[in-house]
């Protein structure tokens, strides 16, 4: 059946994977005990995911740009060996959007969560495009990543200069706090906590009832739980919780289901992915 173009709908695309140690994801997941001083770190498989929504006025909006296509030589060799990535050839941002019958030209909005490498490292495909030129970020994510790739400090942060920075033709349009209605359907949410200016979506489908996407302010279905599980990796453990708080009463006022960036079981068991769609 083909879409109707007078309701909003999302496609899922899949990137391949990132392979690390559980607790990038969940703090503390494998204690030490006294009978068992020294646990077995577990290493694990985690996806990376971008959302493509068309909105009846806006047109085409792409959340995330996904890895670039040469993660494992553009990547640090310590990034590397601490999350190697893996992204066939026919799961690149540029793939998947051909796999629906468009290109990056045909974007009319880029929304960045956050600008971590596994994020961002599509924007330089936009570069000259109309999606290119409004580049959606949070003012303080925008800041955080030019101090950290600018500052020598790139060796110790998830952000590469050349993914964001000194593009031709990207322009950014920063947002500093949520963004209620960036389109009828589409309500924008800061949700700080992973890094200071993760953006979350809150959308609004007719038959598909109300979607979160989080982003790397949840990664997995566990972080969410109950009870909340802190990430071992974040900015500001405070913000996280109250972030966690934010996406919990939006989640129960309405009845929403939240898809989580980096959750394998999820991807596997319950996404419907492109060509399939929610609307």
């Amino acid at each position: 059946m083909s879409p109707d173009n007078d309701l909003m709908r999302m496609y899922i695309f899949s990137h391949g994977y990132i392979e690390n140690d559980v607790a990038v994801n969940l703090l503390n997941p494998y204690l030490g005990t006294e009978d068992n001083k020294n646990p077995q770190a577990q290493w694990h498989r985690v996806p990376s995911v971008t959302f493509l929504i068309h909105h009846p006025q806006e047109g085409w909006i792409l959340y995330d740009s996904a890895s670039h296509p040469d993660a494992m030589t553009r990547w640090p060799a310590w990034n590397r060996r601490f999350a190697p990535p893996t992204i066939p050839p026919d799961e690149t941002l540029v793939a998947r959007l051909a796999q629906v019958g468009l290109k990056p030209s045909d974007i009319d909005w880029l929304i960045q969560s956050h600008l971590h490498q596994d994020h961002a490292g599509g924007i330089e495909f936009f570069a000259n495009t109309k999606a290119g030129s409004r580049v959606l970020v949070h003012r303080k994510e925008l800041e955080r990543a030019l101090f950290n790739a600018f500052s020598g400090q790139e060796d110790t942060k998830a952000y590469l200069k050349e993914d964001f920075a000194g593009i031709p033709g990207i322009k950014y349009e920063c947002i500093e706090e949520d963004y209620l209605e960036f389109a009828p359907g589409i309500d924008i949410v800061h949700l700080p906590g992973h890094t200071p200016g993760v953006i979350g979506l809150l959308l609004h489908f007719k038959n598909s009832g109300t979607i979160i996407l989080p982003s790397d302010a949840l990664y997995m279905a566990e972080n969410f739980g109950p009870p909340p599980w802190l990430p071992g990796i974040f900015d500001n453990s405070e913000d996280w919780r109250k972030s966690v708080r934010k996406v919990a009463v939006l989640q129960k006022k309405y009845n929403a289901r939240i898809f989580y960036p980096h959750d394998w079981k999820q991807l596997t068991t319950e996404m419907k992915l492109a060509p399939e769609y929610y609307d």
